[in-house]
């Protein structure tokens, strides 16, 4: 009788153990769940031609020519469909925001959800990481092909025959390295002594795209890499190129912003709050190379911000005139031969879909944590884009539409209307 109650006990355990170790992973930025649903990575991509990157973007120009209040209205029914808490949009054509829309709240009972509200934007944050390195790129003090045991100043513990760990890998998410949740490993110490005994590194070689596994530990990886090379932390090292030309302020660890008085809570899809923006606040960068946890994901910004990059991107590395990536940067961050991922082609880091959202040579990131779902993506055929930042609102798996699913597909294909005018 006793062995009959033992055992569906420890299976309960089992169980209660599994469904907290994924709550966990929907607690960091975009999960291996998520890209579990892609299709295996060997299927035969379809055959696409991509666009080069024009010099410079011709666009419709429908800037004040349809109803505003119209597609607000339809944003705040899909904020309510999905129970979001705040919603924030910024709607890109050629090289200008020409909208932006809000609805909600940035904080429950106190702060109203606005375009200027900054919010933790997850994933995106890799776009920022990314530039960075290509920044370090671009002044030859790295390569996306040079083994970062170089960088670390020991060899890696790899496992397999020729695996060689490269930032381009990390980017590709074919890196063998271990994906890790937990926060004590995202500090110096215990990161350098995974790599360098093998603990934190599988037995895979890296760079083949048959071993995709989405991994933010890896992206914590990369930026303490690029910290030691440049003895500069992120923000530092794109804070001219970047963060001045775009006029953005932000930072990987909220509290490092100038203005802080603006910053929204994140909620869970249940309305119950995760994050406080108070808590936020005291997160601070610490001594270049010393700490990453804030990397994959610790962005924190407003649409109109968030739009600007992604203007930047379109235009090739320009925003206003203002050289902030090379060209061959942004080539370099949307290439994506031969990464066919069932549904999306991986890019460095980016994602390419030949039509998306009813958009051609759609190239987009997305991100999910905390309550968070966001995304920010542009056409290189129509020059239209999106920035997009949601709270509480919930998820649903592929291949069901989520909030900014839906909020891309209507602010991307926004229709001028004739004028009209009154005769008196």
């Amino acid at each position: 009788m006793k062995k009959a109650i033992f055992i569906p006990i420890i299976a309960v355990i089992v169980i209660g153990l599994s469904l907290l170790g994924v709550k966990h992973f929907l607690d960091r930025d975009e999960p291996v769940l998520e890209a579990a649903a892609a299709v295996s990575a060997t299927q035969t991509a379809p055959e696409t031609t991509v666009t080069e990157p024009p010099t410079t973007v011709e666009y419709t120009g429908i800037a004040g020519k349809y109803d505003h209040n119209k597609y607000q209205k339809k944003l705040e029914d899909i904020a309510k469909k999905y129970h979001a808490v705040g919603v924030s949009v910024a709607v890109i054509e050629g090289d200008k925001i020409i909208d932006t829309f809000a609805c909600g709240e940035a904080i429950k009972g106190e702060l109203p959800m606005t375009e200027d509200t900054k919010v933790r934007i997850a994933s995106i944050s890799k776009i920022f990481l990314s530039t960075a390195l290509m920044l370090s790129v671009e002044e030859g003090k790295m390569s996306l092909d040079e083994d970062i045991g170089t960088y670390w100043g020991f060899p890696m513990g790899t496992h397999a025959e020729g695996d060689v760990i490269t930032p381009r890998s990390i980017l590709t998410h074919t890196s063998s390295i271990y994906c890790s949740e937990d926060v004590a490993n995202m500090y110096y110490d215990t990161m350098a002594k995974r790599l360098k005994t093998g603990s934190g590194i599988k037995n895979i070689v890296s760079g083949n795209i048959k071993n995709f596994l989405y991994n933010n530990y890896a992206m914590d990886v990369l930026g303490m890499t690029v910290e030691l090379v440049t003895k500069k932390n992120l923000d530092d090292i794109i804070s001219e190129k970047i963060y001045k030309n775009l006029d953005i302020d932000t930072a990987f660890y909220c509290g490092d912003m100038k203005d802080k008085s603006n910053v929204a809570s994140l909620y869970q899809s249940d309305g119950s709050m995760v994050m406080s923006a108070q808590r936020m606040k005291t997160w601070h960068r610490g001594k270049p190379g010393t700490k990453a946890w804030g990397f994959a994901g610790g962005i924190t910004i407003n649409v109109k911000e968030l739009g600007r990059l992604a203007i930047m991107l379109l235009n090739n590395g320009v925003y206003e005139g203002k050289r902030c990536l090379s060209e061959e940067t942004v080539r370099t961050m949307e290439y994506h031969e031969g990464n066919f991922m069932g549904r999306y082609w991986q890019c460095q880091p980016l994602r390419y879909e030949p039509t998306k959202y009813g958009q051609k040579d759609f190239y987009y990131h997305s991100g999910s944590a905390y309550g968070v779902l966001s995304l920010v993506g542009y056409s290189r055929v129509t020059g239209r884009g999106v920035a997009i930042l949601t709270t509480g609102a919930r998820k649903r798996a592929y291949p069901k539409d989520n909030i900014y699913d839906e909020i891309s597909r209507l602010m991307l294909n926004i229709e001028a209307q004739p004028v009209t005018t009154t005769q008196e």
